[in-house]
């Protein structure tokens, strides 16, 4: 029992600490899974993504110049703005269309090379605004799953407000939620100030 009110207390330590940084605009999408689990996911989507982008890259390569994939750029810079941040995905909006340009100048040689200089520049802009779009959707959900877990509760009496706005004892609510059922009774302060008579002599 008193391991799990530990658990409890630890759990609900850790969301106040996440609520904080999220509230100064610190937070870290994965950080409530421990710094070690974070990082090797970090890495490992890092890495997924990335593959992502340079099998677009030789897919881009392989059908040049008849058939283009720049569009696709878009599915990498989103899913590392979402699950990484805005660094990785401004990176690869960046790189995606600056490598395609060298491989295509470089390769084919085209007589228009302003073209696809200002081409280039045009998808890089497209891509910024949607690494910066999709982080900012990002951080939003984020935060509004966050204020979505608190419950606010009645200083005084102890009451829950639930989601239909209604004020609800905390034992019916945590067992409608949870199935835990309370038992009540009171704690050797409250029994030597309410009930005096029934406190052991200390």
């Amino acid at each position: 029992m008193n391991g799990a009110v530990g658990a409890l207390v630890g759990r609900v330590e850790l969301r106040a600490r996440v609520a904080s940084r999220t509230l100064l605009g610190t937070l870290d999408p994965w950080e409530a899974r421990g710094p070690d689990e974070c990082r090797a996911r970090r890495r490992r989507v890092t890495v997924l993504v990335v593959t992502l982008a340079a099998l677009i890259l030789a897919a881009d390569y392989a059908s040049a110049p008849f058939v283009r994939f720049p569009p696709f750029f878009v599915v990498p810079v989103a899913l590392a703005s979402w699950l990484i941040g805005p660094a990785l995905g401004v990176v690869l909006a960046i790189l995606l269309p600056a490598v395609r340009l060298l491989y295509f100048v470089l390769v084919f040689r085209p007589p228009w090379v302003a073209a696809e200089l200002i081409n280039s520049a045009v998808q890089m802009g497209v891509l910024l605004l949607v690494a910066y779009l999709v982080s900012r959707a990002a951080r939003d959900t984020r935060e509004i799953r966050l204020l979505k877990s608190f419950l606010p509760i009645c200083l005084y009496c102890q009451k829950i407000r639930d989601a239909d706005g209604h004020w609800r004892r905390l034992d019916e609510y945590m067992f409608e939620h949870t199935g835990i059922r309370f038992s009540h009774g009171w704690c050797p302060e409250c029994e030597r100030e309410h009930f005096p008579e029934l406190a052991e002599p200390s």
